[in-house]
């Protein structure tokens, strides 16, 4: 009964053996993309209460010499919130960048235009509790992108929560996660 004993003390460490499951707070959202959204942000709060308003504060846009463009949105203010969430959208345009400047020269020029759009959003008296960067990426361009995000998170967004985009074919990438993981808050 040794073979017994020994199977019985390895079912009682397994569970301890093993990652156990981590819970994390999920928050529920809404994109505020103009002022009939934020009208319709404040009809869905009053059912819930804890709804996240993500406000689209500007989108930044290349051209083909290479040059990084931003232009402003909405203040953070139309959602009616003393705290939000903000969104900063990246026109099909800004694929462009890719061919005509290195991944260092593109992090220095976004990350340019969010410290602008970023202080603007402040000056509104309203708390950021995110940024979203909207960038539907080209999978060729992924590591170039985790590249840019990587001195994007230790650059003009240090200290900030930043999510991304992440589409399904993104996901499909085996080294997605890699590339993004220490980096992005999702």
């Amino acid at each position: 009964t040794t073979t017994a004993g020994l199977i019985l003390a390895l079912f009682a460490a397994a569970p301890s053996a093993c990652d156990q499951p981590v819970s994390h707070k999920t928050d529920i959202g809404q994109w505020i993309w103009s002022a009939a959204d934020s009208a319709l942000f404040a009809d869905a709060a009053r059912s819930i209460p804890t709804l996240v308003p993500t406000v689209w504060i500007g989108t930044i846009r290349a051209f083909g010499d290479g040059k990084v463009q931003s232009q402003p949105a909405l203040s953070p203010r139309i959602a009616g919130r003393a705290t939000t969430a903000v969104l900063v959208r990246f026109d099909d345009t800004f694929s462009s960048v890719w061919a005509a400047q290195t991944d260092s020269a593109v992090a220095a020029a976004v990350g340019a235009s969010l410290i602008d759009m970023l202080a603007a959003a402040q000056r509104s008296g309203v708390t950021m509790t995110e940024v979203q960067l909207d960038y539907d990426c080209p999978e060729r361009l992924l590591r170039r992108w985790g590249a840019v995000t990587a001195i994007l998170s230790r650059g003009a967004l240090a200290g900030r929560s930043v999510w991304i985009t992440s589409l399904i074919s993104h996901v499909r990438h085996a080294e997605y996660g890699d590339l993004f993981r220490a980096n992005v808050t999702g």
